[in-house]
């Protein structure tokens, strides 16, 4: 039996969301020039997501008393990934298709694993987070299997997973 409690807007989640979001709008203005920018910005959201995910576990073990190690495991890699992209500029712009499929893959399909959570709260949410974390582990093997592709389009298809997830967790806070 689920106990219900009441929602609160969720600062965390909305701030990701915007963080998010706009990175997907900077990548949809400056798709040449901005991928060590890019680069930055997704590492210190990798970082600041990360360090959320794991207060995060904390709080769902506490209001839902679900205990998630892939919440934890998440929030370690995308911690790990943040400092690696911050520290190895040169190599983070040359392996920026491959790091950036795998994290989205990862990512999408901890997002996918975790929609379970959500089933009985709120069927919407739940469906919302089933697509977009779908549409997102797609875009995550396009950048796999099309690395040439992915290198001169990498902004734009960056923008389309920033703005996929922004909206996701802007959804979320509410």
């Amino acid at each position: 039996m689920s106990t219900y409690h009441e929602k609160k807007f969720d600062w965390s989640s909305f701030i990701i969301g915007i963080l998010m979001t706009g990175v997907a709008l900077f990548s949809f203005r400056t798709p040449i020039t901005n991928l060590a920018a890019i680069v930055i910005v997704f590492a210190f959201s990798a970082i600041v997501k990360g360090i959320i995910q794991l207060i995060g576990h904390s709080q769902l073990k506490h209001f839902t008393y679900y205990q998630s190690k892939r919440l934890v495991f998440l929030g370690v890699i995308n911690i790990i990934i943040g400092i690696f992209l911050l520290f190895n500029m040169t190599s983070s712009i040359v392996a920026l298709p491959f790091v950036f499929s795998i994290w989205f893959i990862i990512e999408s399909v901890g997002e996918l694993l975790l929609a379970s959570i959500y089933r009985d709260i709120s069927k919407s949410y739940f469906w919302l987070m089933i697509i977009s974390s779908a549409l997102s582990i797609i875009l995550g093997f396009i950048l796999l299997s099309e690395p040439l592709i992915a290198a001169l389009s990498i902004s734009w298809l960056v923008g389309t997973y920033f703005l996929i997830a922004g909206i996701l967790y802007i959804v979320r806070s509410f």
